[in-house]
């Protein structure tokens, strides 16, 4: 089964790459107002269902893969230390007892948009906005906008990073200069990343 979820894996990461492509060349085409143009809008709802594919087969195929069994080892016996009879109480103090209270419970939903969030960090870079919009998107996971903004919040992931990555990944695909990068990184039908964030990446990967 791992093998069939790496060809599609394989297939549909070069087919992303040719969206990648078109999407540029659309919104060439489309100049200024290439936003509202209807070829640059279906190639770009194109590759972000691609690009979700992609994601997908990615991680079922490393999830069928064949898992070696670890080795059996020996439980070592627990020691019980007795304790007096006449040994000495101390009370529990009020400070101990409120760090024993149990926490909120983080609800399900809002756990599996941060895991979610993990798994698409893992496989490319993401600014915020753009995996809150994954994350609800109706071509994406769905997620209500709370749990999406959750997991926004509390994965952990460096954005100055993300669009450095992201900077690099437009500049291995094609010629850019700082300025298109840097609009393309901060565009709302691009990346979605901060100007601070975008010209951070930029300088870097200009270095």
């Amino acid at each position: 089964m791992s093998t069939l979820f790496a060809a599609i894996w394989l297939v549909t990461l070069i087919w992303f790459i040719v969206l990648w492509r078109k999407k540029k060349a659309a919104r060439l085409n489309g100049g200024t107002n290439y936003e509202t143009d209807e070829i640059y809008l279906a190639v770009s709802k194109k590759k972000r269902i691609i690009g979700v594919v992609c994601i997908i087969s990615f991680f079922l195929c490393g999830a069928t893969a064949p898992k070696k069994e670890s080795p059996v080892t020996s439980e070592k016996p627990v020691s019980i230390t007795a304790v007096p009879d006449n040994a000495e109480v101390v009370p529990q103090t009020k400070e101990a007892s409120r760090q024993e209270e149990p926490q909120p419970q983080v609800p399900m939903e809002h756990r599996q948009a941060l895991k979610a969030a993990e798994l698409y960090l893992k496989t490319m870079p993401f600014s915020k906005r753009g995996l809150y919009h994954q994350l609800t998107s109706e071509y994406g996971n769905k997620f209500p906008p709370e749990a999406a903004q959750y997991a926004v919040d509390n994965v952990k992931t460096d954005w100055n990073e993300n669009a450095a990555r992201a900077a690099a990944n437009y500049l291995n695909l094609m010629p850019m200069s700082r300025e298109e990068l840097i609009q393309q990184l901060t565009s709302e039908a691009g990346d979605k990343y901060t100007l601070e964030e975008a010209q951070y990446g930029v300088e870097k990967v200009y270095k």
